[in-house]
């Protein structure tokens, strides 16, 4: 599989390909580059099969052909891959299609002439919170654990998380932002931390910046890490532009969210090998349980507890334009459903239960008393009416 990406890697990109990804990078990076690794494979097919560029079909025009049995031959020649699944070949089919469309190529009856295979959806498993806890609990590393914790009590989506600073969290107010360019929306938002997230957040800081042996180094020239005789000790500098789990300490070099997401999913699936979570069907593509079932598990539990408008604006969703809250009540809100969203303080837990059971308690003595009252108000009226009753006035 390694080959044939690099053999496609190195197929020479047209030009009307680089022009169409150049204008979708505009909005997205990272969607540029997933639309440049569809056209290369259609442009694969068409060299492959046709003989010919996409440059000769759409530049030069030194190409004639009709356009559906193009797109058909493309559906024939993923499927003989037997390595995609349906819902990715429609994906590479319909941006083929958007690429003939952009470059001035009628497509107006590609869904009555081109079929493509329907996609089979999978039930999606459903994460509960003794699972959660299993999860948190294996977690080899602090940082994993934070990080499947801030996931499990935000619902942030994974980039989201990865892309987080320090300078982004304010502890004190409980929150932290989101910036922009990391959301699926492109829209900067806040959410609301737990008590338990916060003071795991402490703990992780006093943990990632403490004084410690440099035992290995990065050699440039072999390009691998060697060993050190004689390890010295370092005191990583706490900057506040630092991402919260990223692991570079004064080397100038920028962290990337990517290579970090990538590097934590790793290290996620090997604590789902240990659970014995499975995957969706036997090609090992995808797991029933992944990082975005914390993002569902948060919606869902917000929701069930009576709050499903709140629950949009928490996760980051696009919610209805008659909500408004101000952000004093959001926080109270946020407070009464904390409970649901904490998994591993349980003295907090229980100290919050046994204020329930005072409140209960409390509340069970002022009925008991309201019921005395209201006895001996009704003893009273009694008395009082046998009294007129006597005088001849009831």
């Amino acid at each position: 599989m390694y080959k044939l990406e690099q053999q496609r890697a190195n197929i020479r990109v047209s030009q009307s390909v680089t022009r169409y990804v150049k204008l979708m990078s505009e909005s997205s990076k990272s969607t540029g580059k997933e639309y440049l690794s569809r056209l290369r494979l259609f442009e694969e097919y068409t060299i492959t099969v046709h003989k010919f560029t996409l440059d000769d079909l759409l530049l030069t025009k030194k190409v004639q052909m009709d356009v559906y049995e193009l797109l058909r031959g493309y559906v024939t020649f993923l499927l003989s891959k037997n390595s995609y699944s349906n819902r990715t070949i429609k994906q590479r089919v319909v941006t083929a299609r958007d690429l003939l469309e952009y470059n001035d190529i009628d497509t107006g009856r590609f869904k009555y002439k081109v079929k493509i295979p329907k996609i089979v959806k999978q039930e999606i498993e459903a994460l509960d919170r003794n699972l959660i806890i299993d999860i948190l609990e294996n977690c080899p590393n602090p940082r994993l654990k934070l990080y499947v914790l801030l996931l499990a009590s935000t619902g942030m989506r994974a980039g989201e998380a990865c892309s987080i600073r320090i300078m982004d969290l304010d502890l004190d107010k409980r929150k932290v932002h989101i910036r922009g360019e990391y959301t699926k929306t492109k829209t900067a938002r806040y959410v609301y931390l737990t008590n338990e997230l916060c003071k795991s957040l402490l703990i992780w800081f006093d943990y990632k910046y403490r004084p410690r042996k440099k035992y290995f180094e990065w050699d440039r020239e072999k390009d691998y890490y060697v060993r050190l005789r004689d390890p010295p000790i370092i005191e990583p500098q706490r900057n506040e532009t630092d991402l919260v789990f990223g692991l570079r300490f004064g080397t100038g070099e920028k962290q990337s969210v990517r290579a970090l997401y990538h590097h934590l999913l790793d290290h996620f699936d090997k604590v789902l090998d240990r659970l014995g979570i499975e995957f969706e069907d036997i090609s090992k593509r995808r797991r029933k349980i992944t990082l975005h079932s914390f993002r569902r598990h948060v919606k869902s539990t917000i929701s069930d507890l009576g709050y499903s408008d709140y629950s949009e604006w928490f996760i980051g969703h696009a919610h209805s334009t008659y909500y408004r809250r101000p952000k004093k009540e959001k926080f109270e809100l946020f407070k009464k459903l904390e409970s649901s969203l904490t998994y591993l303080d349980q003295a907090g837990l229980e100290k919050k239960h046994q204020d329930v059971i005072s409140r209960l308690e409390t509340v069970e003595e002022e009925n008991i008393n309201l019921h005395k009252e209201v006895s001996k108000y009704e003893s009273l009226q009694k008395q009082i009416e046998e009294l007129n009753k006597k005088m001849g006035l009831g």
